[in-house]
């Protein structure tokens, strides 16, 4: 069963690679509606997410930032089916990295770095651009897939642009283990919600109590690793332009907390500007703040 599912996704992506971007997202927009008016797919959460982050706003307001982000969603995941296809060229005259000159002389000092991001608008095309732009070892983390034959599909998809995939599980004995002349970048999806919220950063973010994982700050303080922030803007439909904003330059004047709450910012000033362009989608409130956490 798994593998006609896999060969009925391969056909997608065929189909997808001949299709004009005007009809794709013509199909998202379709989608979007489907989201929002008959699935109603997670709905309820993101509306109380909403009016949770945005209290002053009218319910007018939360309703259009909701099928705005319903469109982003639909336009995510069309562009990842979309990407499977694109060769070099295409990817860079849709998605700009800009120069940064700090990134660059990290390089040529030999210094690897962590690049923390997070969902907003199109992520899954940044993993190609990194690759084929900066002139670090990309080193992705991910979260495998439950399906194997799309999960390798994705791997290797990713994997072509001077991109190495590691499971998060795997990324420690990878970095202590990694044996190459080029200095690399650790890249992080860093808004995901920690699986034990015992051994999670505990926050305020987005006027709520917010749990998030220390992987970033774990493997900035064990591995003298500066951090910085992919900040992924949409500048029309199907174009992205990434800046990097640092986040710690020197890993030896950081005390606990200090990369979480400034990333935690970072992203907080995006969502606030640009609400609909964050995956509001994933459950990230699921937890509670633990009354007995000692975070000390």
């Amino acid at each position: 069963m798994k593998k006609l599912g896999f060969w009925a996704f391969l056909v997608l992506v065929r189909i997808f690679s001949i299709l004009p971007f005007r009809l794709i997202y013509i199909f998202s927009d379709f989608v979007a509606f489907l989201f929002y008016n008959v699935f109603t797919y997670r709905k309820s959460m993101i509306l109380n997410n909403l009016r949770s982050t945005f209290p002053d706003k009218s319910e007018n307001e939360i309703k259009e930032i909701c099928k705005k982000s319903y469109k982003n969603l639909s336009d995510i995941l069309l562009e990842a089916i979309k990407g499977l296809s694109l060769n070099e060229k295409q990817i860079l005259q849709r998605y700009k990295v800009v120069q940064n000159d700090k990134l660059d002389e990290n390089y040529s000092k030999g210094q690897s770095v962590i690049g923390t991001t997070a969902h907003i608008t199109n992520w899954e095309w940044g993993v190609y651009a990194t690759g084929i732009t900066l002139k670090h070892q990309i080193v992705g983390v991910y979260k495998k897939l439950s399906h194997p034959y799309i999960n390798q599909l994705l791997i290797n998809s990713r994997s072509k642009f001077n991109v190495i995939l590691k499971e998060m599980k795997e990324t420690a004995h990878y970095l202590e283990t990694i044996k190459t002349e080029d200095p690399y970048m650790l890249v992080l999806i860093s808004d995901q919600r920690p699986s034990d919220p015992y051994k999670a950063y505990w926050t305020t973010f987005l006027n709520r109590d917010t749990a998030f994982s220390y992987g970033a700050e774990k493997f900035c303080l064990e591995y003298n690793l500066p951090v910085f922030f992919f900040n992924i803007k949409r500048n029309k439909r199907g174009h992205y332009e990434v800046h990097v904003e640092w986040i710690c330059e020197n890993p030896s004047t950081v005390i606990k907390g200090d990369v979480i709450v400034s990333y935690k910012e970072c992203l907080e000033k995006i969502i606030l500007e640009r609400p609909e362009d964050w995956l509001w989608s994933h459950n990230r409130w699921k937890y509670n703040k633990p009354e007995d956490l000692n975070q000390d």
